[in-house]
């Protein structure tokens, strides 16, 4: 099973999230490619709502659009994921990365 089902870099997932607005399907068909079956709807209500929402404040922020983002990251010898995650090297050469998890209330 893929650790990462979808990763882009930022400025492709701004495009998929605001300008082709397709998201929410590519995740979900990489969910397949990656073989995890079984997700209900609200997880996919969940990308089409929330990840443009990031998408619209790293579209207007000053994190590098060359940076990747990954959506649905397995942990290694687990079956938890993580919702999402950007990650690069800073100025430095220092690898970072942010994790976020997608709440719907």
């Amino acid at each position: 099973m893929q650790q990462i089902v979808y990763q882009e870099s930022l400025n492709n997932f701004i495009n998929s999230c605001l300008v082709s607005k397709t998201i929410a399907e590519e995740v979900k068909e990489k969910m397949h490619l990656a073989g995890i079956l079984g997700w209900n709807n609200n997880l996919e209500t969940s990308w089409r709502d929330s990840l443009p929402e990031i998408a619209k404040i790293l579209k207007d922020s000053k994190v590098d659009k060359d940076v990747d983002v990954a959506v649905e990251y397995r942990l290694k010898n687990s079956l938890e994921r993580l919702d999402f995650l950007i990650y690069g090297l800073d100025h430095e050469n220092k690898k970072n990365i942010v994790i976020v998890e997608l709440k719907r209330w």
